[in-house]
């Protein structure tokens, strides 16, 4: 680790195979339809590694670690490496005590966030300077700067003009973003579809542009062909076409023409030997019938390594099946996706540029190809998930892919007048089809506007025997004045009944669950076991308190080290007992032994002494048989003295081993009494400590269930008030709407009584109509300003809500005109202000937020302006473009604009239309087809144009331009090279001869006719037959001529300038091998031209 202040803490040695990857906080989400919505974001890169640590370290360690808990440092696994050397934080922390003295110390590092912008070195991570065969395909992007022509055209449908009204399921293109758009709504005139402001629905890209909006689903169709021509911005080398309905697809562009068919209708066809080019390109699609292509990509092709066996292809199913409880099943076919798990080699030396490569994708539609020879292993889509497990030499690549889904095209809101009724279906039995001549009707009760349909009929017989016209059209109004008053009521009540479930949602519920659920939640959790209790009291005390945790941990350390020790000392004096136990069993068996050999010695010697003794008596007894009387009395005298002497020495021998015990057991029942006290003491010890543990987190259980019964009395408290509240405020509303209904039974009666009183004289119920409209409007105005401001606080258990909600409004003469004001602000985290101002049809305003570390301001506007308090200079906004003023000059910029919608921006002076913008008046400008124009002097540094070739060919070339010099020195600096590599049977390989090339470069005007500027020539480099010695293992023949050099060439000031480098040699050695096999061939050519001022 590396801190802020340059101190370094040694962790320990990095074991094998750390893993990278990355975590990307791009938004994208896929709904039940397979609709994917993408927002762009960063990421952090992630490391886990495992570090072999001494185990007397390891306690040292755990407190340096839990310091740097919450502290950015620089976290260094292997410093060749950007990878491995990440700032930030560990997000995971693990310690395995194993075999002493070795431990291990497992970290997972979480860097800051980056936005991770790369530049793409270009080079191959595949091992053993091998192609990739698991590639990437980044996009570019296709616009009206890229597309030159297509033989498409751009007219769907008609072109969209703000003077003309369209009516509901009209359909209308916009050139300038080349979007088909459906009128939403009726009497629609100068509404701006590009705006989407409600007035109109995106259908989708035009029938040109959509092969090149990067979704599937879109297709762009034609008959016989499709031709489009486009002039890449940035080098490419690789081109993609995806559900392609065609028999022949072509590729033409500089020094490359080829042609391929498509394995299957609906399928891909991808370009991927091209060599790079910024020049013109030709495709073109042909085939009998209807040719379409669903998306064409164009970018650049980078390896990310050789992939291994057994990649996984599968399908995601967006499509809803579902079974009920009688066993019916429900099927609704939506779309669906590819997906890809694949894993491949790369060089532990290209960690780094594959890592870059994968996450300068994110969030990024993107070709994948683990294999190009299996359309399932070609996905256009998004990477999921990768990591990466870095070897020594070799690293391995795990990576999912997720890909698009193809979206279903919106149907009309008018449906085809064409559709016939034979074409309506008839396939329901509950709602059958009409037969054919049916009369149209519908029964008395059948609802109608409000009321049913005899209703109606009743009303329409009653008028139809009034034959006054003013009794006929005073019956007409009065009847829509109901029903309009009727279905006023209705959504007055409906909108009440929608406020209520929405407080009493935020009442009861909390992130979407109800608080009772949350309680009981939380209750469970708490009582699940000492495990969640010591979670809670953990993060209780860390949030008083870092040095809790610190003594938790030290306890923790302590009873480790305890039990280590107790364990210790236990075998330990297993170990004493062991060894006095067996000293004691030696000496007692040594001693068993002597006594033992002792006594047989005595029972041979006494055995010996009787036979003798026998002897000696039966030779006495024959000599001397007047002595055996004597001598027999001698003989048991000396006997008895013989056997007190033996028991004698008998009972001290038995005296000494009792002696000897006694000492032994002596010794054993202190070292027993010693080891019993010594458990005891710790038993008392433990029991103490066990006891003064229970009793503190019995303290914080009682802390925390008093915080909980604080919480709970809060929330039913804060119910009970609320609801409270909503009574009082129903029963307010109920008695409002009873005030109004009781007005309305007003109105009407003073209606019925007018028209009885009508007859009389039209002056007076004039006078009348008038008196009750005043005091109609009054009425209403008065509710309308008791329930036009309301504000809002709400609090729950982990947060809080406060809102004011404010506005006005007035109608005159059928026209309404309102401002409404929120102010909002959200536990403690969040705000906004929302101001919205509304006149007829027209909506605008702005929202003013604050959250998540940003403050973002929106405007719905149709002039954004800014102006100086003095006047004069300033800036707007409008009608896409934007509009600044300085003094005499103007500058405009954004949608086409000018006398003829030339300019894409334009500086001159102040005009007052955009159709004033002339070329004659400018200052400066540019024009939608790229065209630009300076009235100063325009002035560049160096120019450089630079290609490569790869294409393995005799007659090879790479081309630049074309480009305009201004007629300095320029340097044409040249790189080629040429490697060829064979297999042969063992010991057989061989290279014989010698080899060689030359570069010629040339220059020319018209791309057709080239004059030489000079020869560079290419020599062997590489010579080498490697000779493994193993029967079996083929030799390896390799050979490489490689030349790089720099011509210079003074061609004075010329535009439209071309120069080329191309192989007009090539001599090669002979290969020999019994045989030759394998074959590899690798050439290319670089130039680059550069002309200093």
């Amino acid at each position: 680790m590396i801190l802020d202040g340059g101190a370094v803490i040694e962790i320990g040695t990095t074991e094998a195979k750390p893993t990278i990857g990355i975590t990307d906080y791009s938004r994208r989400e896929t709904d039940d339809f397979g609709v994917t919505t993408v927002v762009k974001r960063g990421f952090s890169r992630t490391m886990s590694v495992r570090v072999k640590v001494p185990t007397g370290e390891v306690d040292g360690l755990q407190r340096q670690l839990a310091a740097l808990r919450a502290k950015a440092v620089q976290w260094v696994a292997d410093d060749r490496f950007d990878s491995l050397s990440i700032t930030g934080f560990y997000k995971d922390l693990s310690i395995d005590l194993a075999i002493p003295p070795v431990s291990y110390c497992t970290l997972t590092i979480e860097g800051l966030a980056e936005t991770g912008a790369f530049d793409d070195p270009g080079d191959d991570p595949a091992t053993d300077q091998r192609a990739s065969t698991l590639k990437l395909v980044r996009p570019a992007v296709v616009d009206d700067d890229v597309l030159v022509t297509s033989t498409v055209p751009e007219n769907d449908y008609p072109v969209w003009s703000a003077g003309l009204t369209y009516a509901l399921g009209n359909r209308v293109i916009d050139h300038a973003a080349h979007r088909i758009y459906e009128s939403a709504i009726d009497g629609n005139i100068g509404h701006d579809p590009a705006d989407l402001a409600g007035q109109w629905i995106d259908i989708g890209p035009t029938n040109r542009w959509a092969m090149f909006d990067q979704a599937l689903g879109s297709l762009t169709e034609a008959a016989g062909s499709i031709v489009v021509t486009l002039n890449p911005v940035d080098p490419i080398d690789a081109i993609a076409l995806l559900d392609v309905t065609a028999t022949s697809v072509r590729v033409q562009g500089v020094g490359y023409d080829q042609s391929l068919a498509p394995a299957v209708a609906a399928g891909a066809v991808s370009f991927l030997d091209m060599p790079e080019t910024a020049s013109t390109l030709t495709i073109t699609i042909s085939g009998p019938g209807t040719v379409s292509v669903g998306t064409l990509l164009i970018g650049k092709l980078v390896g990310l390594g050789t992939t291994e066996a057994s990649p996984t292809a599968a399908i995601t199913d967006y499509s809803r099946k579902e079974t009920d409880d009688f066993g019916e099943v429900t099927v609704v076919e939506r779309a669906w996706a590819k997906r890809m798990e694949v894993r491949a080699l790369i060089s532990t030396a290209s960690v780094d540029l594959v890592a870059a490569r994968i996450a300068n994708v994110r969030a990024t539609p993107a070709l994948w190809i683990g294999d190009a020879a299996l359309e399932s292993l070609a996905i256009y889509g998004f990477f999921k998930d990768f990591s990466i497990e870095v070897d020594e030499h070799v690293s391995t690549l795990a990576l999912s892919i997720e890909g698009l889904s193809a979206a279903a095209k919106l149907a009309p809101l008018i449906p085809d007048p064409e559709i016939g009724w034979d074409d309506v279906k008839d396939d329901n039995p509950e709602h059958p089809k009409p037969e054919d001549g049916a009369t149209v009707g519908a029964p008395d009760w059948a609802p109608v506007g409000g009321t049913t349909a005899g209703t109606i009929v009743a009303a329409l017989l009653a008028l139809g025997s009034v034959t006054d016209p003013d009794e006929i059209v005073a019956g007409a109004l009065a009847l829509i004045d109901r029903t309009q008053n009727h279905a006023l009521a209705l959504f007055d009540a409906q909108l009440l009944g929608e406020e209520r479930k929405a407080r009493w949602d935020r009442l009861t519920h909390l992130d979407g669950a109800e608080i009772t659920t949350r309680v009981r939640q939380e209750i469970t959790e708490r009582i699940e076991g000492d495990t969640a209790i010591v979670e809670m009291v953990t993060e209780i005390e860390a949030a008083a308190t870092d040095g809790l945790n610190a003594a938790l941990a030290a306890i923790s350390d302590e009873a480790s080290v305890r039990a280590a020790a107790d364990t210790a000392e236990t075998t330990q004096r297993e170990l004493a007992i062991s060894l006095v136990q067996t000293r004691i069993d030696d000496e007692v068996i040594d001693l068993q032994a002597a006594i033992l050999n002792e006594a047989t010695t005595r029972a041979d010697a006494i055995a010996a002494e009787t036979t003798q003794r026998e002897i000696a008596t039966s030779a006495l007894q024959s000599a001397l048989d007047g002595h055996v009387t004597t001598l027999q009395a001698s003989i048991e005298a000396e006997a008895t003295t013989r056997a007190s002497a033996d028991a004698a020495e008998t009972s001290q021998r038995e005296l000494a081993i009792s002696t000897l015990q006694g000492v032994v057991d002596g010794q054993i029942a202190d070292v027993t009494a010693a080891i019993s006290s010594e458990a005891s003491t710790r038993a008392t010890a433990i029991a103490a400590e066990t006891l003064a543990r229970e009793q503190a987190i019995s303290e914080i259980e009682t802390t925390i269930d008093g915080e909980i019964s604080t919480v709970m009395a809060a929330i039913a408290s804060e119910a009970s008030t609320r609801a409270t509240a909503d009574e009082a405020e129903a029963s307010q509303r109920e008695a409002l709407a009873a005030s109004i209904a009781s007005d309305l039974a007003d109105v009407n009666a003073a209606i019925l009584n007018e028209a009885s009183v009508r007859a009389t004289g039209d002056e007076a119920e004039a006078t009348a109509r008038e008196a009750l409209a005043a005091t109609l409007s009054g009425d209403i105005a008065d509710v309308s300003a008791a329930v036009e401001t309301e504000a809002t606080a709400r609090a729950a258990e982990d947060g809080a809500l406060a809102s004011l909600i404010s506005g006005v409004q007035t109608t005159v003469d059928g026209h309404t005109a309102s401002v409404a004001l929120l102010l909002e602000s959200v536990d403690g985290l969040n705000s906004r202000l929302v101001a919205r101002v509304v006149s007829g049809d027209m909506i605008g305003g702005f929202e003013l937020a604050a959250g998540g570390g940003e403050i973002d301001a929106n405007f719905l506007v149709d002039n954004f302006r800014v102006l100086s308090p003095s006047g004069g200079d300033g800036w707007q906004f409008s009608d896409g473009r934007q509009v600044t003023t300085g003094g005499t000059i103007m500058t405009i910029t954004g949608a086409p604009f000018g006398s003829s919608e030339q300019f894409l921006e334009w500086t001159g002076p102040i005009v007052s239309t955009y159709e004033e913008c002339t070329e004659a008046n400018a200052i400066k400008y540019m024009k939608i087809d790229g065209s630009a124009y300076f009235g100063g002097g325009l002035s560049s540094g160096i120019l450089k144009n630079e290609a490569t070739s790869n294409v393995v060919s005799s007659t090879a070339f790479v081309t630049v331009g074309p480009f305009t010099s201004n007629g300095n020195t320029v340097n044409i600096n040249i790189n080629a090279r040429y490697y060829r590599e064979y297999r042969a049977d063992s010991g057989t390989g061989g290279i014989t001869g010698s080899g060689s090339g030359v570069i010629t470069v040339e220059h020319s005007a018209d791309s057709t006719n080239w004059t030489s500027i000079g020869t560079m020539g290419v020599a062997e480099s590489l010579r080498e037959v490697i000779v493994d010695g193993e029967p079996g293992v083929p030799d390896v023949i390799q050979w490489e001529m490689s030349g790089a050099g720099t011509l210079i060439w003074n061609p004075g000031p010329l535009s439209g300038l071309f120069i080329r480098a191309r192989w007009t040699s090539r001599l090669f050695p002979a290969f020999n091998g019994t045989p030759l096999f394998g074959t590899e061939e690798r050439q290319s050519v670089t130039i680059i031209a550069v002309e200093t001022p």
